[in-house]
């Protein structure tokens, strides 16, 4: 999902960490900001933030016992239950 880095915000005490507000364009109006801790491992294990103000890809990923066949398993929203 296209998405912005639209913050970086600092934390009040020193011992906390620096977090991240992303904007996800496709999110519901009130959930399109989300706050994540800014600090990320590379392959090689470098620590590294993201900048503010760059486009990011937000991806959702889980394995494939968490999902269901939608036109097999929800219900029907026009039949009672």
């Amino acid at each position: 999902m296209p998405a912005v880095a639209k913050h970086i915000l600092k934390p009040p005490y020193s011992q906390e960490a620096e977090r991240l507000e992303i904007s996800i364009a496709e999110a519901d109006e009130l959930f399109g900001e989300i706050r994540v801790e800014n600090s990320f491992v590379d392959a090689e294990g470098n620590v590294l933030a993201i900048k503010a103000e760059v486009e990011l890809n937000v991806s959702l990923e889980t394995s494939a016992g968490n999902l269901i066949n939608k036109a097999r398993d929800t219900p029907d929203p026009t039949t009672s239950a």
